[in-house]
């Protein structure tokens, strides 16, 4: 059984069990063998896998990757996702745990 196999039987487990907070480790575990995105042990290099995401890759063309953009600096409405929306990237903060305190998570909208 290869690495890239192990990581989806372990996203199958998971949604089996319904242990919804694991499942993104797998995905983006699985999302780097799959890719080969993997390290000289060959684990996932979380790190090359971002560097290289396509909403990463809009972000850093834009020259956003350090900075906010520049009417930012400027308003006095300070939006922490300008960055974001420059590059037409939306983020989705509302979610369905809302009414739960503990979760304060957001998710991307659009892939």
């Amino acid at each position: 059984m290869t690495d890239l196999d192990l990581e989806f039987e372990h996203i199958y487990l998971e949604v089996k069990a319904e242990r919804w907070q694991q499942i993104e480790r797998f995905l983006f575990s699985y999302y780097c063998f799959r890719e080969g995105l993997v390290t000289n042990n060959n684990k996932p290099d979380w790190e090359t896998a971002r560097k290289n995401a396509t909403r990463s890759k809009k972000v850093q063309q834009a020259g956003l990757q350090t900075a906010m953009p520049a009417y930012w600096y400027q308003n006095a409405d300070k939006d922490p996702f300008a960055r974001f929306n420059q590059v037409s990237i939306a983020l989705n903060t509302a979610s369905p745990h809302d009414n739960d305190p503990a979760s304060n998570t957001a998710s991307i909208s659009r892939l």
